[in-house]
């Protein structure tokens, strides 16, 4: 006769959760990491006076911003915290970049959409507890 040993609430803690990202959270990172490189080209070429070079800060800004948008959707897809805040910094540095060289609320729109959806997504399905 067999004796199974009783599982201990360690045996517990040291399982890892399933976690199940989904379609829609997929599809929603996905989309973010393409909208950070066409937002990024759109903020380019819609400046002000486009016949005039770019600024140089300009320049690294929208190249930054559109590193930062792929490096934090990867860190969204491995379920790391760091990667949400990243977004939401990104998010927030390309509406203050927009407002200022462009002067126009279009950009805080445009930039608002994605991540109001991403939140929604987190919170209905339970998903923001699979973030480490």
């Amino acid at each position: 006769m067999s004796r199974e040993k009783p599982h201990s609430k360690a045996d517990h803690e040291t399982q890892e959760i399933e976690k199940e990202r989904g379609g829609w959270l997929s599809a929603i990172l996905i989309l973010i990491a393409i909208q950070g490189v066409f937002s990024s080209i759109l903020m380019f070429s819609l400046r002000k006076n486009p016949g005039e070079p770019a600024a140089p800060w300009l320049w690294a800004a929208i190249v930054l911003l559109a590193l930062a948008d792929i490096v934090a959707v990867l860190g969204m897809w491995n379920w790391k915290k760091w990667g949400l805040y990243l977004y939401a910094v990104s998010i927030i540095a390309g509406i203050a970049i927009g407002l200022v060289v462009y002067r126009t609320q279009l950009i805080v729109f445009h930039d608002i959409v994605l991540p109001a959806i991403l939140a929604y997504i987190l919170t209905r399905g339970d998903k923001w507890d699979y973030f480490e």
